[in-house]
């Protein structure tokens, strides 16, 4: 039996590989895809030829299924069935899925648009939807280069957990785990566990994304004529739209099905109401040994950090928190979107944005950037990671009237009411909200906030990757979510709970480690808190802040469901003390801090987490544009944030054999000083490449290794163009890193088992090489660009060691 693989060769073994193969169906500057049999495939191995089997040719994973386009029919592997078979809605022409025959030439994507076709959205395995009429459909399921061709199902565009949930209405009574202060408190008095706040789906409220404006446009009338309400009112540049039932709309999958056979929807999602996510960590993260009066002096001067959270102090600039006296740049409250106005009676409700529920974004603020000015008299000074930043704050959390008819429609689905207060001034579109903070300048933003299906990838990761690889400067840092629990109860936190949009490619998503302060807010053991959520030992006896090693148990754990390494650090997040609203009454958070209640407070989450990596980030861009780097790229901040992390064995975790890295921790915990300014005799270099590369091209550069005393190691990043919301594989642009020894031993990214070069990553966006004890003399680092379907593609990368 032929099996389809790449052959890595350069041009001249190209010419002599021909002989030695079944068929070639195309070359590449570096590489060959050929058909081989087993025996071929073995003689060229042993002729010491790296090659790759394509395994799953040909299958297309879209819309949660896996169409298998080697039968006729295709098949589908599950569960569309019963909403397949939908008509489209009359328009010509119609969306397709065109499978090529391997990694995508830019020629190949050429000639279908010269056929007539018009491409949109790349998928995997090696795959584009694309619009054709008639006579293009004819001209490319010709073209010797496409492998399979066919119709574009509605039902593919309806993402798995809506369909899920359409098709099984579930009451809850405890719902996804998320840990609120409210609930630890009770816990700990010894009363009942309340259920925490939850990101549940608005009912009958649909997040629906369209290929382009235009699209959009035309679809309105017959979106009104299936009795469909619109949120916000589109304007030219929206993709995103939020499409509204009345509650108690029947055949809402009837009504799904139609809004994603609408010709143009690329994909209908659950629209959610999401939530917020809840000095000792400075020491921790090694902020103090780059920080004055240390070199290189570091305060985040001359950086303007975005933070999107639920409002800050006063919300006056003029009269604002000593702590961020002079440094807020502005203040933007948004009030309630309209895509809630179908089931709230305060439309476009706006409370401003002061912080009056739970102090929450004032909190996260100060951990970025508060001076400290507040308890300049006290023994201890309480200031953020950069303390010098300028703010850009976005308030984003409004108090909801909900209609009686929704309430009640919520209390028969959940068993409970709806939450009062939410992220309710999010708009379906993240992209233009993110658009609002780069146009005032912000290059760093933060998000404590987040909730959705676990691992899933929707239409707000979308929206991130998308702003982030249009505008490659713009860095997004998302808590990882404060869902980790032991549902399995075996003693050690689950698997596989992070929630979008942390589980975006190109943003930095932060887990929650312990910190280690004393004395102050929740000084107890996880199962006297939350003993519903950690039932057994070990973890049930694991103290908040007794190890700076541990990982905080509420901390969501990774991966993604397409497998990708999340969360990608973490950072102390158990009783942080920071900033905390001068508007608020009584006890907040995890409790005073009784020097200076009245101007901080003690909290803790992966809310807390996040800001401080976000300030650690403030520095690290600072300190780029010290070196002469005037804008520094997203991607090389996230390749030099994740290269100096240190990783750290969990005494209660599974962390994965050999590796630099778990599904706990990602590559580790945040360290400034091995970002910075690394102990001697280690040397950090760096480089970014704005000139990306397509498919089959190579960039090579050489690391000189002095001695063995350090380990080599290399770090790629790249900020890969967006996947499609609601499907399983996210990775479109597919670099592949490799570093070649002065013996010529070939260690592949992110393979750190022996051969270390069995395989490569088809899932990360960020790959590393780790040489314990590398040899003296000339190490080559080969950036290759396997599979670019959507490009060209940037990267950066980053490499230390006793260099020379």
């Amino acid at each position: 039996m032929l099996q389809t693989a790449v052959i890595y060769a350069n041009k001249r073994q190209q010419r002599t590989l021909k002989g030695q193969v079944s068929s070639v169906l195309t070359t590449y500057a570096d590489s060959m895809l050929v058909e081989v049999t087993a025996q071929q495939l073995e003689r060229l191995t042993d002729d010491g030829y790296s090659i790759e089997v394509l395994d799953g040719i040909d299958e297309i994973d879209v819309g949660g299924e896996i169409i298998d386009t080697s039968v006729s029919p295709p098949s589908i592997s599950t569960a569309a069935v019963g909403t397949r078979g939908v008509s489209a809605m009359d328009a010509v022409p119609h969306h397709y899925l065109v499978q090529f025959i391997g990694p995508i030439k830019d020629e190949w994507l050429q000639a279908v648009a010269e056929a007539g076709g018009t491409l949109r959205e790349p998928l995997p395995s090696y795959a584009y939807v694309v619009e054709l009429s008639e006579d293009a459909y004819e001209t490319v399921h010709r073209l010797d280069f496409v492998r399979w061709i066919g119709y574009y199902e509605p039902s593919l565009r309806v993402s798995p957990d809506l369909r899920e949930s359409l098709a099984e209405p579930v009451r809850r009574g405890v719902g996804p785990q998320g840990h609120d202060a409210a609930t630890a408190t009770r816990a700990f008095r010894g009363t009942v566990v309340a259920e925490p706040p939850v990101s549940e789906p608005l009912i009958s409220t649909f997040t629906v994304s369209f290929f382009t404006p235009e699209l959009l446009q035309a679809a309105l009338p017959i979106i009104e004529a299936l009795g469909g309400n619109l949120g916000e009112t589109p304007d030219a540049t929206t993709h995103v739209i939020s499409v509204s039932f009345a509650p108690g709309t029947t055949d809402l999958q009837g009504k799904v099905l139609a809004l994603a056979s609408i010709h143009g929807v690329k994909s209908v999602d659950q629209f959610l109401l999401r939530q917020v996510r809840n000095n000792v960590a400075v020491r921790l993260m090694h902020v103090v040994e780059v920080a004055p009066p240390h070199a290189p002096g570091l305060t985040g001067k001359g950086e303007i950090v975005g933070v999107a959270d639920t409002g800050l102090d006063s919300g006056e600039p003029d009269n604002i928190h000593p702590d961020f006296a002079g440094r807020v740049a502005a203040i933007q409250s948004w009030p309630i979107s309209a895509d809630y106005n179908s089931v709230i009676l305060n439309k476009d409700g706006n409370d401003g944005p002061a912080d009056l529920d739970s102090g929450h974004g004032t909190h996260v603020a100060g951990s970025i950037l508060g001076s400290g000015a507040a308890s300049a008299s006290d023994t201890e000074l309480i200031r953020g990671v950069a303390p010098e930043a300028t703010l850009v704050f976005q308030a984003i959390e409004q108090g909801l009237e909900w209609t009686p008819a929704y309430r009640r429609a919520f209390q028969q689905r959940y068993g409970r009411a709806p939450a009062p207060f939410g992220l309710a001034g999010l708009p379906a579109d993240l992209y233009a909200f993110f658009n609002k903070a780069y146009e005032a300048g912000v290059r760093i933003h933060n998000n404590s906030w987040g909730g959705g299906a676990y691992g899933a990838y929707d239409n707000f990761s979308e929206a991130l990757d998308r702003f982030v690889w249009e505008h490659k400067d713009f860095v997004v840092v998302v808590a990882a979510g404060n869902d980790g629990a032991d549902a399995d109860r075996d003693g050690r936190v689950d698997p596989g709970s992070i929630t979008p949009p942390a589980t975006a490619k190109n943003c930095i998503a932060v887990g929650a480690a312990e910190s280690t302060r004393s004395g102050l807010g929740y000084q107890a053991t996880w199962g006297q808190l939350w003993p519903d959520y950690y039932p057994h030992d070990p973890i049930c006896q694991d103290g908040t802040s007794d190890h700076e090693d541990d990982v905080a148990a509420f901390s969501s754990r990774g991966p993604t469901r397409d497998g990708r390494i999340k969360p990608d650090v973490i950072a102390p997040g158990t009783n942080i003390v920071s900033t905390r609203s001068h508007l608020l009454d009584g006890n907040h958070g995890w409790g005073d801090y009784p020097p200076l209640p009245h101007d901080y407070m003690v909290n803790g989450g992966t809310s807390m987490a996040t800001p401080l990596t976000t300030g650690a980030l403030a520095l690290l861009r600072q300190f780029l544009r010290q070196q002469g780097r005037r804008n520094p790229s997203a991607a090389l901040l996230k390749a030099l944030l994740l290269h100096g992390a240190d990783y750290r064995p969990y005494r209660y975790g599974t962390p994965a054999e050999g590796t630099p890295y778990d599904f706990e921790q990602g590559w580790g915990h945040v360290h400034m000083t091995n970002c910075v300014q690394p102990p001697a005799p280690r040397v950090i270099s760096m480089y970014e490449r704005t000139r990306g590369l397509t498919t089959g091209r190579s960039v090579r550069l050489a690391a000189v290794v002095a001695d063995s005393s350090q380990p080599l190691k290399v770090t790629l990043a790249w900020s890969d163009y967006p996947g499609s919301a609601g499907q399983t594989a996210s990775l479109v642009n597919d670099l592949d890193l490799i570093v070649t020894s002065p013996s010529g031993q070939n260690y592949h990214g992110n393979q750190f088992t022996a051969p270390f070069n069995r395989g490569f990553d088809r899932k990360n966006n960020v790959e590393m090489v780790l040489l314990a004890q590398p040899a003296p003399g000339r190490h080559l680092i080969t950036v290759r660009a396997y599979n670019v379907a959507r490009g060209p593609q940037d990267f950066a990368l980053v490499w230390s060691g006793a260099l020379g």
